[in-house]
C-alpha cells in the first residue's frame, strides 16, 4: 500500500463504505485517453520531457477534475440523505464516500461505452458494430471522466441524459444494502481490467500510426505539391540543392505573428540563393477550406509580402510531426532534416545552424 496525506492510495481514511482512491482514477482516465497516450508516446523518438509533459498534464488535470467531481456529488448526496460511515472519518472523506456511488454509476456508463467506441473502429469488429456507430454521435466523448467534450452540438442532451441516468442507477443500487457499494466498485474494476485490455491495441494503433521526423530523417519523399498563396503549387523537387528553413503556423498564433519580423530579417541577412524561407499554415490539416486560403492570402499581404507561403493539406504535418505552433524544421539539399525547434527558438543558434549547413553544402 503507498501511503498520501490521505491515507492510503486505495482507501482515504473514513471512507469505509467504498475505498476508492487515486489508482482507480488515474487508471480510469489512462484508459479512455488510450488513443492520445499511444500518439504522444511516439514523441519518446524525439526527448523524453514532451511525451512525459504531455502525458502528465492530460492524466493530472482529469483526476483532479475527478476529485472535485466526487466531493460535489458527496456534498450532494449528503444533503438529501443519511450517509453511513465510519465516524472517525472527516467531512472531506465522508463527502468522497458518499459521492463514490454517484461517480462510479456515471464512470461505469463511460467506461463500457469506450469499450464499445474503441470495439466500433477496431479493424476485427468495427465491420460487425457499423449498423450501430451512429449511436456514439449521440452519445458523450470525453478527454477524462469528467472533461466532457466534442458533443455533437443537436446531440449533447442526450450526451447529458446519459450521464444522468448511469449517475442515478449507481447511486440507487450502493443504497440497496451495507455491501452494495462495495460490490458496485468490484464491478468497476473488473470493468475497468476489460478496457484496459481493448484499450491496449488502440493505442498501440496510434503508436504505430506516427512517426515524428528527427534529425537525420529524409522528409522529400514524404512531402508532395503544396499550394502556395500567390504562385504556382510548391514542388518537392524545391528542396534539391537547398538549405530550406520552414516555419509551420497558424493564423492564431501570438508567438508566430511576433516570429515573423525575425524570419524577414533572416533571409535579408543571409541572402545566398541556396537558402530558401518557407512560411507552411498548417491550419487546414488535410481539408483547406476557401475561408482560410483568403484569410492566409490577407495575413501574407500585411506581415510577409516578400517570403513564400503554402497552405498545407496534411503532408508537411504528417512527415514532420507537429505538436505546438510555432514549429521551425531546417531541412538539407539532400532532403533530410537538419534540425528541429519547437516553440520560439533562439534566432542565433538558428542562424548559424544555417550558415554551417550552407558551408558544409559549398564544401561537398
Amino acid at each position: 500500500m503507498f501511503k498520501s496525506i490521505f491515507g492510503t492510495l486505495d482507501k482515504p481514511k473514513g471512507a469505509a463504505p467504498l475505498p476508492l482512491g487515486l489508482v482507480d482514477l488515474i487508471v480510469l482516465n489512462a484508459v479512455v485517453q488510450a488513443a492520445s497516450i499511444g500518439y504522444l508516446s511516439a514523441l519518446f523518438r524525439r526527448d523524453v520531457f514532451s511525451p512525459l509533459q504531455g502525458i502528465t498534464t492530460r492524466l493530472a488535470y482529469p483526476v483532479i477534475t475527478d476529485l472535485v467531481a466526487l466531493t460535489v456529488l458527496g456534498f450532494f448526496a449528503i444533503a438529501l440523505t443519511t450517509l453511513k460511515s465510519a465516524p472517525e472519518g472527516t467531512r472531506l472523506d465522508r463527502a468522497m464516500a458518499a459521492g463514490a456511488p454517484l461517480w462510479l454509476g456515471y464512470a461505469l456508463g463511460l467506461v463500457w461505452l469506450r469499450v464499445g467506441f474503441v470495439l466500433a473502429n477496431l479493424p476485427p469488429t468495427s465491420e460487425a458494430l457499423a449498423p450501430v456507430r451512429w449511436l456514439f454521435d449521440y452519445l458523450p466523448a470525453y478527454r477524462g471522466v469528467t472533461e466532457l467534450s466534442r458533443w455533437h452540438p443537436n446531440h449533447w442532451p442526450w450526451a447529458l441524459v446519459f450521464v444522468c441516468v448511469c449517475g442515478v442507477l449507481g447511486w440507487l443500487y450502493a443504497r440497496r444494502s451495507e455491501e452494495s457499494p462495495q460490490r458496485l466498485h468490484r464491478v468497476f474494476r473488473v470493468s475497468l481490467i476489460v478496457a484496459v485490455c481493448v484499450s491496449v491495441p488502440a493505442g498501440t494503433r496510434a503508436y504505430s500510426s506516427w512517426r515524428p521526423a528527427v534529425a537525420g530523417d529524409t522528409l522529400a519523399g514524404r512531402l508532395i505539391a503544396t499550394p502556395q498563396i500567390d504562385a504556382l503549387d510548391w514542388q518537392p523537387e524545391g528542396l534539391r540543392g537547398r538549405i530550406t528553413l520552414v516555419e509551420f503556423w497558424t493564423t492564431w498564433c501570438g508567438a508566430c505573428k511576433r516570429l515573423l519580423p525575425k524570419l524577414n530579417a533572416l533571409k535579408n541577412t543571409i541572402p545566398s540563393p541556396a537558402f530558401e524561407v518557407l512560411l507552411v499554415n498548417v491550419e487546414g490539416r488535410g481539408d483547406p477550406q476557401p475561408e482560410l486560403v483568403n484569410k492566409v492570402r490577407k495575413y501574407k499581404a500585411q506581415r510577409a509580402p516578400d517570403l513564400p507561403v503554402l497552405i498545407d493539406p496534411g503532408a508537411w504535418s504528417d512527415a514532420v510531426g507537429i505538436t505546438v505552433y510555432p514549429t521551425m524544421a531546417l531541412i538539407g539539399g539532400d532532403g533530410r532534416l537538419l534540425n528541429l525547434w519547437s516553440g520560439t527558438p533562439n534566432m542565433g543558434d538558428v542562424e548559424a545552424s544555417i550558415r554551417s549547413a550552407l558551408e558544409a553544402q559549398s564544401g561537398l
